[in-house]
């Protein structure tokens, strides 16, 4: 959600030189280089129903306000083809941000006061954040308990000796993809179920593919955990794999946030931003190599 004005402003002054038409050299000044800021408030936000008996709330939040600026002027001397000399003026602005980013998990229909407080440039005003959520169904009518599913989704495949990976099956691997990219592979026509012995020395050149597509990752993905699933093009296989951080996630001193952690071996899980710690890729079985990248931006 966003509430902002989009201000254009000049960080560069360049001198234009030409001979006019009695054969005068001229000099003419002209703003250039031009960058955009948007000033007002951003609130981003991503929630997750936890299926507890009262439906728990989790909600990752990015809020962020922009002033408007104030313009403090840098004045330069110029020199005319004459020898005259002028002053030119190149007035920059200065922005003034408040942000918070954070976590918190709210009972279903409570409310919240976040932040400490957030002062603007001059100290007199002071902002916090009021979360309020709760749980409707398509109706708007609010949910206030957990609806017992008579069908429950096929479970999830670990992978034994990799602690940090699991299987998506051919059932839930829709789910799997819907929930994780910003936008799916193009093409996919069917779903299947992989093996453990599907996934043998499919990341033997993952470092030289990432080295390509996002450089950044190379040294961060040996950290990150693993949801895996299988896509159908026409004929052809595909694995699917989410990659993503947990290490924030997991407290031993925090009981509930370790077990909300655990929700991944269960539930697709993925976040808003990250960026580099969280991206997908789609890999040809047949021709083993890697054919789609996707990653998360930062925020």
């Amino acid at each position: 959600m966003k509430a902002v004005e989009e201000l254009m402003f000049p960080t560069e002054l360049k001198v234009d030189s030409f001979t006019n038409a009695v054969g005068q050299a001229t000099s003419v000044l002209r703003q250039s280089n031009f960058e955009m800021r948007e000033i007002g408030y951003t609130f981003l936000v991503c929630t997750e129903i936890e299926e507890t008996d009262d439906l728990d709330i989790h909600l990752s939040f990015n809020a962020e306000i922009t002033d408007r600026p104030t313009w403090h002027d840098y004045p330069a001397r110029m020199a005319s083809s004459t020898g005259s000399e002028t002053t030119v003026h190149l007035q920059q602005p200065f922005f003034y941000t408040r942000s918070l980013r954070t976590s918190v998990i709210l009972k279903n229909g409570r409310e919240a006061i976040v932040g400490s407080g957030m002062a603007d440039r001059d100290g007199k005003t002071v902002t916090f954040i009021l979360l309020k959520a709760r749980v409707v169904d398509s109706e708007g009518q609010v949910i206030r308990t957990k609806h017992v599913d008579a069908n429950p989704p096929e479970p999830c495949i670990s992978l034994g000796d990799d602690s940090r990976a699991v299987i998506f099956p051919k059932s839930r691997a829709r789910e799997l993809i819907k929930h994780v990219c910003y936008k799916a592979p193009p093409g996919i026509s069917e779903y299947w179920t992989p093996t453990a012995e599907d996934l043998k020395n499919v990341e033997s050149s993952f470092p030289a593919y990432l080295d390509e597509v996002k450089p950044a990752a190379k040294d961060t993905w040996p950290r990150l955990h693993r949801q895996i699933t299988g896509v159908m093009k026409g004929e052809d296989r595909f694995l699917f794999i989410s990659y993503f951080l947990m290490d924030a996630l997991q407290d031993a001193n925090n009981p509930q946030k370790t077990a909300f952690a655990e929700r991944w071996k269960s539930k697709p899980y993925w976040v808003c931003d990250g960026g580099e710690y969280y991206f997908r890729v789609l890999y040809d079985v047949k021709r083993k190599k890697y054919v789609w990248f996707e990653c998360n931006g930062r925020a």
